[in-house]
């Protein structure tokens, strides 16, 4: 079976883990910051079980949001 040459890049792919308990007052305001740096950046937030609106920022900032159910 004859094998699929793999897409090269000119730059290799970034991705910024973001760990984040009740940051709904900051987490848009560092997602722009770390974009505005790197336009190319994927930014993961990893809402740590926060009481607060922190995931719905975050994706409203444009990162993508893994959402735990409680604080670890």
């Amino acid at each position: 079976m004859p094998v699929m040459p793999e897409a090269r890049r000119p730059y290799p792919r970034v991705l910024a883990v973001v760990p984040a308990f009740n940051e709904e007052e900051s987490v848009g305001r560092t997602i722009e910051e770390l974009t505005s740096v790197n336009p190319d950046v994927d930014v993961l937030v990893v809402d740590d079980g926060s009481g607060d609106h922190t995931a719905r920022v975050a994706r409203r900032a444009g990162a993508i949001v893994c959402q735990l159910p409680y604080n670890l």
